[in-house]
């Protein structure tokens, strides 16, 4: 999937920056000599925030059906790249957005974010058409209205709702991370009105 969607960015109103086929490159306003800043092959999505550029890579697992996705950061020219987060199945999101500390991001129309430092997410608001990331401060536009929020609430899975996947030991219950429904693996979790019973992530 990598180089579908190309996005054209800016950074400082000059450089344009671009997503193809799995790399980043930027384009001289001058010379329109163009630079490749990023050579990966598996760039999905990339944005250019608080003097950084972020970007989501998605990785085929090997002899699987399964997309591992890794965010990064770097400087703007690509050097320093660092790993950020990586999630085990295809990160749900559309209309991201990076800021020093957080990554926001739309599912279904719910708007989250997630700390940079930590595993800490926040689910933010509901049918939300349209937004844009400030630090610590979501601008939304709901119903034609402009709307701020800057404090979410921990996010429980609920929110967005759970996925089931078979695997070698039974049918295991993920959450939109692809992550176990339950830390511990074992417990109850109510999803809308179902309730699983869970022994080592596995539905009883």
């Amino acid at each position: 999937r990598a180089g579908e969607g190309n996005r054209v960015l800016s950074f400082d109103e000059a450089v344009r920056y671009e997503v193809k086929n799995g790399d980043i490159y930027t384009k001289d306003p001058g010379t329109g000599e163009e630079s490749c800043v990023v050579r990966n092959g598996h760039v999905a999505r990339a944005d250019i925030r608080c003097g950084k550029l972020w970007y989501i890579c998605e990785y085929q697992v090997p002899n699987t059906s399964q997309v591992k996705t890794t965010i990064y950061r770097a400087e703007p020219d690509g050097a320093s790249s660092e790993e950020i987060y990586t999630t085990s199945a295809h990160l749900p999101a559309d209309g991201f957005q990076m800021t020093s500390e957080w990554m926001y991001f739309l599912s279904n129309g719910t708007l989250f974010r997630r700390y940079l430092e930590d595993d800490h997410i926040e689910y933010m608001a509901q049918d939300v058409e349209f937004y844009f990331a400030w630090e610590d401060t979501a601008y939304i536009m709901k119903d034609r209205t402009l709307e701020c929020v800057s404090e979410g609430e921990v996010y429980s899975g609920t929110e967005a709702g759970f996925r089931i996947e078979r695997t070698d030991t039974g049918f295991a219950l993920l959450n939109m991370f692809g992550e176990e429904a339950l830390e511990s693996g074992s417990g109850e979790v109510q999803a809308g009105d179902r309730l699983y019973s869970l022994e080592d992530s596995v539905i009883t």
